[in-house]
């Protein structure tokens, strides 16, 4: 019999000013081929190690053998699969267990204060990479995309984001519009960092803006019929002093 959830439990509202435990799932869905002798390459985002995210645990479900590769750039991970097309449809699915870390340079009261400065900058309509990149153009950083929680217990996660590390002197203080400047709660889900990347083994090098969805190729062609969805449960939350 299965565990029932205490629905007090479900309906808390978590704190984002500690450390969490994420069960975070990214599955991918392929469509049915009509010739199964065509090459399928099969690009998928594997969530980075920072100062602010740790993978501790992950599986794969599916009938392919994969491997984990690096492109040099920016150190981001990919599950990388080569193998011939299939006539049914496919369905893949990739367990990560993640600890997030809240990063804080700032006092509140500092970081309100950077903050009303900086929020002047214009916000993009929606969180494309590319615009994502323009916003923190005029600093000097880095670029992280992912996926911003909620406080919730569980969830399906929609839209992309991203946020930066900016470079004052030799201090890097987190940086997002939409939030406090000077201070990263612990609400975010890191798949990607720097602004392209060309792929390993792909036949396409030109450079590919920030990674959310799969990149996938057919028979050295960009293939775009690649569906994605994402979710998340908080397994637990924890005070954290770095």
């Amino acid at each position: 019999m299965a565990a029932m959830l205490n629905p007090a439990f479900s309906q808390t509202v978590f704190p984002m000013d500690k450390a969490a435990d994420i069960y975070f799932r990214y599955e991918v869905s392929i469509p049915a081929f009509e010739d199964d002798s065509k090459e399928f390459k099969l690009w998928v985002p594997f969530p980075i190690d920072t100062s602010f995210q740790k993978v501790t645990r992950f599986s794969v479900q599916s009938p392919w053998p994969g491997e984990v590769i690096q492109e040099e750039t920016h150190q981001n991970r990919f599950l990388y699969f080569k193998q011939p097309t299939l006539k049914r449809p496919l369905k893949m699915a990739f367990h990560y267990r993640l600890t997030i870390f809240p990063h804080s340079i700032f006092s509140d009261t500092e970081g309100k204060q950077f903050y009303e400065i900086y929020k002047k900058l214009p916000a993009p309509q929606k969180e494309a990479s590319q615009e994502c990149a323009h916003r923190y153009k005029n600093f000097k950083g880095k670029l992280f995309f992912g996926f911003r929680l909620t406080q919730k217990l569980r969830g399906s996660l929609e839209e992309p984001t991203c946020w930066a590390m900016i470079q004052n002197d030799e201090q890097w203080i987190p940086m997002d519009i939409q939030e406090e400047f000077g201070k990263m709660p612990a609400n975010r889900i890191t798949l990607f960092r720097g602004g392209s990347v060309v792929l390993p083994k792909a036949s396409n090098q030109s450079p590919i803006e920030g990674m959310f969805k799969p990149y996938a190729e057919l028979d050295g062609s960009e293939f775009q019929d690649i569906q994605a969805q994402w979710s998340f449960t908080r397994i637990k939350t924890y005070l954290y002093k770095p």
